[in-house]
């Protein structure tokens, strides 16, 4: 019988060589790469600056990031805590109604797989409502999320695709 702690060890050892590798100061989380941004930026501005991160190659690889499940969304709304210290942030993630109200679409193109909206949301108020927030601000769940007008500035949240560690190229 092997000894519970050795298959504990093996166990993290393969996981630790399945993770993505990530570009320093970015933090892996399956097989991406997220860092948050503490400078207020409109929804646009903000994709567009996770949108500078490419590869040695020069392939656009960055996007603002995208939620397809509750263990990202819980990774997220803990990493987000960084970024707290002065009190609750909102921060930009990738979803957004633009192209045609209601219809909610990831800025990488991946499919809306998950949601996970605060009570009431969207709710697109005053009609001007397109971009989606990590909420943080007068709300019981840190982790929902709320539709708001793209034009406000606040923090973000980018994600890139991890490297994995077995790959023949690095990228970074």
């Amino acid at each position: 019988m092997v000894p519970s702690f050795l298959k504990l060890t093996v166990l993290a050892a393969v996981v630790a060589l399945a993770a993505a590798h990530c570009p320093p100061y970015w933090t892996a989380y399956m097989d991406s790469c997220f860092q948050i941004f503490n400078r207020p930026s409109t929804w646009e501005e903000a994709e567009q600056y996770c949108m500078g991160f490419s590869t040695c190659e020069g392939n656009q690889v960055g996007h603002l990031a995208s939620i397809g499940d509750v263990g990202t969304n819980g990774f997220i709304t803990k990493y987000k805590r960084l970024i707290e210290a002065q009190g609750p942030v909102r921060v930009w993630i990738g979803l957004n109604d633009q192209t045609f109200e209601g219809n909610f679409e990831w800025s990488n193109g991946a499919n809306v797989t998950f949601t996970h909206w605060e009570r009431g949301q969207p709710n697109n108020a005053q009609g001007q409502e397109n971009c989606v927030t990590l909420t943080g601000v007068s709300s019981s769940d840190p982790s929902r999320w709320d539709d708001a007008n793209c034009l406000q500035q606040m923090a973000f949240v980018c994600e890139l695709p991890g490297i994995d560690p077995r790959a023949q190229h690095q990228i970074w």
